[in-house]
């Protein structure tokens, strides 16, 4: 239920939406998703009909404008962003520079660019934590992409979480990173718990 303390949240590569699954006991309301699949995109409007679902691949330039146009009318403070993380599974070919999936990361600089976002939370395996990215005639690990590009709008932490130390009957480990402005108080609280 949306009220007058509802955060207005988009989410980006939202699958079926099991990421979104308790953001409103947080007050959050996502307004906005996108997912590439129809499948699942439709998946995620049985479970979330209130939210704007926009399929389509998201490195398209139509569709990640089309994203942001129809983001820039919710005024949203908040993003979830869940990259797929398939090619940087440490099983298979290990082919991690070849896999074009690995740089699905750059569309969320792109979103994050493009509005004024007061949280971003982004999602992922612990290996994308170690990985190196091309950027800026260099080659570097997101944490330090994000510094070097929002060190001085947000403060950012990162952390490796397990889902079985939340109640989950599964070990699932996720490196979670949070870039927050300063004046959002109450999530310099919660990211004090995390690098």
């Amino acid at each position: 239920m949306v009220n007058d303390r509802t955060i207005t949240g988009i989410s980006m590569f939202s699958s079926a939406g099991i990421a979104e699954t308790y953001l409103s006991k947080l007050n959050i309301h996502i307004a906005l998703a996108n997912e590439i699949l129809k499948d699942r995109a439709e998946y995620y409007t049985h479970f979330y009909p209130d939210t704007d679902m926009l399929v389509g691949d998201i490195m398209d330039d139509k569709i990640l404008d089309e994203y942001v146009a129809r983001a820039r009318k919710l005024n949203p403070s908040f993003l979830l962003a869940t990259p797929p993380c398939q090619g940087m599974s440490s099983l298979g070919k290990k082919e991690y520079a070849e896999d074009v999936r690995n740089y699905l990361i750059f569309a969320v600089l792109k979103v994050i660019d493009s509005l004024d976002l007061d949280v971003v939370v982004i999602e992922n395996v612990p290996k994308f934590l170690k990985l190196c990215f091309p950027y800026e005639n260099d080659c570097l690990g997101i944490v330090d992409i994000l510094e070097r590009r929002y060190g001085g709008r947000y403060n950012i932490r990162y952390d490796i979480f397990n889902a079985k130390d939340y109640g989950v009957a599964q070990s699932r480990p996720r490196a979670i990173i949070i870039l927050y402005k300063n004046n959002y108080l109450g999530c310099s609280v919660l990211c004090s718990k995390i690098n």
